[in-house]
C-alpha cells in the first residue's frame, strides 16, 4: 500500500512538473495547487494506513497477551485440578474387591419364625454378623434365656418389619445383609403369615385362660361358730 501511495505521489509530481504544450494548456500555478492539493491528500490517506497499521498492531499485541493469559490460566487450572481427578479415579492396578454375598431373605424369616433359633443368635450367624451372634448366645447362656429370649423377640420385630416393608437390605442393630430382590415378594408373605400365627396364638393363650378362670371351682366356705355340716350346705348352694 504504501509503495502504491509513492507511485501516486511519483505520478502526481511528474504531471504538475511537465510543461505543458497545445491550445488546452493549464497554467503552471494551477498545476502546482492541484498537485498540491492531490499530494495533502496521498499524505492523510498515508496517515491513516499508518494510524490503522498502528491499531492493527496493538490489537494483535493484545489478544497475544490475552492469548498467553488464557493459556497460562488454563495450564494453572490443569495443574490444580489434575491430582484431584487422579485421585477420584480408581486405580487400575489395585485389586478388584470381591462382590458382596447376598443372603436369603426367606431364610432369614424361617430362622424368625422358629423359637429356638432367635434366642440363641443363629439369625445373626446366618448373615454373618459373627460378633454380635456370640454376644447374643452368650447373653443367652448367661441369663438362662431370659436375656436370649427378649434379644431375639426384638431382631425378630426387626426382620419382620423388614420383610413387611420389601426392601433389599437391612442394617439395623448390627443386622447387616445384602438380599435377592426374588426374594421380597415370598419374605413378605412369610411375614405376613408370622404375624397372623403370632395373633391367633395370643388370641387363643388369653381366650384359654379366660375360659379356665370362668370354670374353676368355687371354694368351700366355712362360718366359725355355725352347726357342724352348714359348710356343706353352703358349698351345695
Amino acid at each position: 500500500m504504501m509503495s502504491r501511495n509513492l507511485w501516486v505521489a511519483a505520478h502526481v509530481l511528474f504531471v504538475a512538473l511537465r510543461p505543458s504544450t497545445g491550445s488546452d494548456a493549464v497554467p503552471t500555478s494551477e498545476r502546482h495547487m492541484a498537485a498540491t492539493r492531490r499530494l495533502e491528500a496521498i499524505a492523510s490517506i498515508a496517515e491513516l494506513e499508518a494510524d490503522v497499521t498502528d491499531a492493527s498492531c496493538r490489537l494483535l499485541q493484545v489478544d497475544a497477551r490475552e492469548a498467553s493469559k488464557a493459556k497460562f490460566l488454563k495450564s494453572a487450572i490443569a495443574k490444580a485440578i489434575s491430582p484431584a481427578i487422579t485421585d477420584a479415579l480408581p486405580d487400575p492396578d489395585a485389586p478388584a474387591s470381591p462382590p458382596t454375598k447376598k443372603k436369603s431373605k426367606v431364610i432369614l424369616m424361617l430362622l424368625e419364625m422358629v423359637p429356638v433359633c432367635g434366642p440363641i443368635g443363629l439369625d445373626r450367624f446366618y448373615l454373618g454378623c459373627t460378633n454380635t451372634a456370640l454376644a447374643k448366645l452368650t447373653v443367652c447362656l448367661c441369663t438362662c434365656l431370659v436375656g436370649g429370649l427378649v434379644w431375639g423377640l426384638i431382631d425378630a420385630i426387626i426382620v419382620v418389619l423388614n420383610c413387611l416393608s420389601r426392601k433389599q437390605s437391612i442394617n439395623s442393630l448390627g443386622l447387616e445383609a445384602e438380599f435377592d430382590e426374588d426374594e421380597t415378594e415370598p419374605a413378605f408373605y412369610l411375614a405376613c403369615i408370622a404375624v397372623v400365627v403370632q395373633l391367633l396364638c395370643l388370641c387363643f393363650c388369653t381366650g384359654w385362660r379366660y375360659m379356665g378362670s370362668k370354670q374353676a371351682p368355687k371354694e368351700d366356705t366355712v362360718i366359725i361358730g355355725a352347726p357342724a355340716g352348714a359348710h356343706l350346705i353352703s358349698s351345695a348352694r
